[in-house]
């Protein structure tokens, strides 16, 4: 029972951090280059616990970015429905990758849906051309890695802390 209560509170506490950092406005230096860390967050969990967190929790994470940052409802629902789904099915062996091989795959599931959330908000004539996503992709890639060890590491301390509560 405490191993579940931890694993939610680690798992919606995670994605909720991320969501803050992903509303705050970054500072103009690195405006074009900041990772999508609600998107990271997501999908690290949707491959570490996949019963828990799944394409729904893509949708509503989704949603939740579109209701805080204003922009047209859905479309980043979505897009992380559709990058979650391009992660269980087209990457299904995921977390069997190297590294470098996990950092590719995030970069071309974050460039899909960066283009689909332009192409939609195209559809609503709100979108301009902006090469700047491919930065902000790229940076999506090099915090790949930092993210896997970091949120891994909460892993491997809850179970650390289950077996010595059960000792």
């Amino acid at each position: 029972m405490y191993g579940n209560f931890l694993t939610f509170v680690m798992v919606y506490g995670s994605m909720l951090l991320a969501l803050i950092l992903n509303i705050m406005a970054p500072p103009p230096v690195i405006q074009h280059f900041y990772p999508n860390i609600l998107l990271l967050t997501v999908m690290f969990w949707s491959v570490k616990i996949p019963r828990m967190v799944s394409i729904g929790h893509g949708f509503c994470a989704g949603l939740m970015l579109d209701l805080l940052v204003g922009s047209t409802l859905g479309i980043r629902a979505f897009a992380f429905s559709l990058m979650l789904y391009m992660l269980a099915s087209a990457f299904s062996k995921f977390e069997t990758y190297s590294m470098l091989q996990q950092s590719v795959s995030v970069v071309i599931i974050s460039l899909t849906g960066q283009i689909m959330t332009f192409w939609l908000e195209h559809m609503f004539g709100l979108a301009f051309i902006d090469y700047h996503m491919i930065l902000s992709c790229v940076s999506d890639m090099i915090l790949w890695p930092a993210l896997w060890v970091s949120l891994g590491f909460l892993i491997r301390f809850r179970h650390v802390r289950n077996t010595n509560s059960e000792n």
